[in-house]
């Protein structure tokens, strides 16, 4: 059985604002890299301009763009760490109980479900202190309905990749990873 809080941190990673930002800052070190390593070609009009206002405009540009993409790490950590405690989920392989205040408010049985989705970030660490950030979707004939749990370490991590195996004999599970090293490396656990 795996039995975990239901929390709803305040995720700026979700919002379209972190999303824009991430997308120009990475464009933006993208272009300065591509012009170091001369991609347009040493007499291009945006290597010229770059080489003649280094000092003026593009410094200050990336110092910019370096200081914004450390206040947007920092911000997003501070947010994480308030969290509203919703309730207790509890799983196993027949059914899914949904507890506020130790009372039971829903059980969904595994029949009734369609499909599982699992998007996994991270398990308790020093960058993830409560361990959040993880959101279970739920497919129902009830409609979807999308939950952020915590995973506090490895043997919850482990308990909650068994349940999801069980679950894949009988409909769709899908996990998909949050940090990028993880979509290259996986995670053994919720390996099917």
């Amino acid at each position: 059985m795996f039995i975990t809080e239901i929390v709803a941190s305040k995720n700026i990673r979700k919002t379209k604002l972190y999303k824009i930002v991430n997308a120009g800052v990475i464009i933006i070190v993208l272009v300065f890299v591509a012009i170091s390593l001369n991609v347009f070609g040493k007499e291009s009009p945006i290597t010229i301009f770059y080489r003649e206002n280094y000092g003026t405009i593009i410094q200050p540009i990336f110092l910019g763009v370096f200081v914004i993409a450390i206040a947007f790490s920092m911000y997003a950590k501070v947010l994480m760490q308030k969290l509203n405690r919703l309730g207790t989920l509890e799983m196993n392989n027949h059914e899914i109980k949904f507890l506020v205040e130790e009372e039971l408010k829903e059980t969904i049985s595994v029949d009734e479900l369609t499909a599982v989705e699992l998007e996994f970030f991270s398990m308790r660490t020093r960058n993830n202190q409560y361990g959040c950030m993880n959101y279970l979707t739920l497919h129902s004939q009830k409609g979807i309905e999308t939950y952020e749990i915590i995973i506090g370490n490895s043997l919850e991590k482990s308990e909650l990749g068994n349940i999801l195996r069980s679950y894949k004999k009988r409909m769709p599970v899908k996990i998909t990873y949050s940090l990028f090293i993880k979509r290259i490396i996986g995670d053994r656990d919720f390996k099917f």
